[in-house]
């Protein structure tokens, strides 16, 4: 169990970092080795900064707002016989 407790940094973190940790080692403690909460701290850290996690559904409406896809432009008929490509 010792193994699953130990983490490390190389930089300094956000301030609600802690409180992170705190919660994951509190969850870990309550759980035993059944789950492992402590590999949720980086993936709730950068969740909390960028408003998206890997795991959470995306609604339809959503998509657009991380995945923008940009309409093709379609070319005129002699646009397409001279552009290189």
């Amino acid at each position: 169990m010792a193994e699953t407790f130990f983490t490390s940094r190389k930089k300094t973190l956000p301030g609600h970092y802690q409180n992170l940790r705190d919660a994951c080692f509190a969850d870990q403690q309550s759980d035993g080795d059944e789950v492992d909460h402590v590999f949720e701290i980086p993936l709730d850290l950068v969740a909390v900064d960028i408003d998206f996690r890997h795991d959470n559904y995306l609604a339809p409406a959503d998509v657009e707002k991380y995945f923008p896809v940009a309409a093709r432009v379609k070319q005129g008929f002699l646009a397409s016989l001279f552009v290189r490509r």
